[in-house]
Formats: C-alpha cells, sequence, structure tokens
C-alpha cells in the first residue's frame, strides 16, 4: 500500500532586523517621549514610528520592546560601573544622554508609585469618614421618623379622650 506524504508549506523564518544607530536613536527619543513601560500600547506606537525611518524597514512592538531592553539593560550596567570609578567626567553623545533619562524616569517610578499609594490611602480614609457621616445621618433620620410617629401617636390619643369626653357630655 502506497501512503503519500502530505508537507506543509515552510514556515517562512523570521526576518532578521539590524538596527542601525540612527534607528537606535529614533527609537531611544520615541522610548523617552512615550515611556511605554507604563503604557504598553505605545509600543505599537513606537514601532510604527521606528519603522517608518527607512524603506523595507519592519518591525512590532515586541522587537522594539526587546530592543530597548537590550539597549537600557547593558547602559545600566555601565552607569553603575562608572559611577563606582573616580569619577572622571565623561562626555556623551546623544544615545548614552537618551538612556541616562529613560533610566532616570524609570527609577522615578518608584516614587511615582508611592506618590499614588499615598492618594489612595488618603483617598480610603476620606471615604471611610464619608460613610460614617452617611451613617450618623441615616441614624438622624430614623431618630427624627420615630418622633414624628410618637408625636402623631400623642395626637391621636388626645383626640381620642376629647372624643370620648365631647361623647360623655
Amino acid at each position: 500500500m502506497y501512503v503519500q506524504k502530505i508537507h506543509s508549506p515552510p514556515v517562512a523564518a523570521e526576518k532578521k532586523v539590524r538596527f542601525q544607530p540612527k534607528d537606535d536613536l529614533v527609537l531611544l527619543r520615541k522610548v523617552l517621549a512615550r515611556y511605554p513601560f507604563k503604557n504598553k500600547s505605545a509600543w505599537n506606537e513606537i514601532a510604527l514610528s521606528v519603522a517608518d525611518t527607512r524603506s523595507n524597514f519592519q518591525v512590532d512592538a515586541r522587537r522594539v520592546r526587546e530592543r530597548s531592553h537590550l539597549l537600557i539593560d547593558p547602559h545600566k550596567k555601565t552607569n553603575a560601573e562608572s559611577l563606582k570609578s573616580s569619577g572622571i567626567d565623561e562626555e556623551y553623545e546623544e544615545k548614552e544622554t537618551l538612556l541616562d533619562e529613560i533610566l532616570s524616569f524609570r527609577n522615578s517610578s518608584g516614587n511615582i508609585v508611592g506618590y499614588l499609594k499615598e492618594i489612595n490611602e488618603a483617598e480610603m480614609v476620606y471615604r471611610r469618614q464619608e460613610l460614617e457621616v452617611k451613617k450618623q445621618q441615616l441614624q438622624l433620620e430614623e431618630e427624627k421618623i420615630q418622633l414624628e410617629k410618637q408625636e402623631k401617636f400623642k395626637n391621636w390619643e388626645t383626640i381620642n379622650k376629647k372624643k370620648t369626653l365631647m361623647l360623655e357630655l
């Protein structure tokens, strides 16, 4: 018996994307402007901007995100090492300057998180106080209703007593 093998079409290998220095600069400028580490959808916009730098240059959000980390992470190490060195003034090119700014913004995001936590806690305290005030208002309204009921009952009793007296006369 003859069995025919069915071959699936060959899967196209992912095309290697080679970033050029000018692509890195565009990428870093866009990363600094959009700060996609908090807004993940911004990576798509950055990918489009970087792809527009030259013809037949196709990158997606994942590739620009990975490239950003490939640029930022070694720079972070270099910065740490240069801080340990003798404090010699270094001349920075635009790329290093952009990387420094991105790193400083990432480091300050911890302060932002703390600030947001403080705001959240303050809002929770305010809401608790607001709920307490509403609870007290409800209690006051309930007491007012009870007083009105008692007053109506007393008025009813007085009217009944007067009617009884009138009938007796």
